[in-house]
């Protein structure tokens, strides 16, 4: 019914109906279109508000109405042809990377954008470390239902799914 893949699926047919499901273990998908992530760990350093329920700020993170609350995560929507948007934890960026399917990572024909808001003290931090991860990001896997994006360094960027 919600459209992930699970290892098992069960079939029982009785004398009126068949009833399908499915269960088990989430398969890994192989493309990562049309999909929104939200910052869980930067370069090995968890990131508390990446573990929150998701709710209206993942989606658009700028919105927060107290944004000296500290809630603001960076998050990474892939659209339907795989180039990414989102807000870095402080401003909105847009372009600069195209994902692939199986795990590639390929630089977009046309430079990234952002906003330029003042971003002082942890929102500062947390946006410069995202951003300078996310640019040098060249490969992506599936980890226990996590998103990790592999820099050329070594690096990682860890995410979750919230849609």
């Amino acid at each position: 019914m919600s459209g992930q893949l699970f290892t098992e699926t069960v079939r029982i047919t009785t004398k009126n109906r068949t009833l399908k499901g499915c269960g088990g273990s989430l398969l890994p998908p192989t493309r990562l279109n049309a999909t929104r992530w939200v910052a869980t760990e930067l370069d090995g350093h968890k990131l508390k508000n990446g573990n929150f329920l998701p709710d209206a700020h993942d989606s658009a993170t700028d919105e927060n109405p107290d944004p000296a609350a500290d809630m603001f995560t960076p998050t990474l929507d892939i659209n339907d042809s795989g180039k990414i948007s989102g807000s870095d934890g402080c401003n909105r960026y847009a372009g600069g990377l195209v994902f692939g399917d199986a795990g590639k990572v390929t630089p977009a024909q046309q430079a990234g954008i952002s906003t330029l808001m003042a971003c002082p003290g942890a929102h500062g931090r947390v946006s410069g470390l995202f951003l300078s991860l996310l640019h040098t990001v060249q490969s992506w896997t599936i980890e226990d239902n996590a998103l990790v994006l592999q820099t050329r360094d070594g690096k990682t960027i860890r995410l979750r799914q919230t849609f």
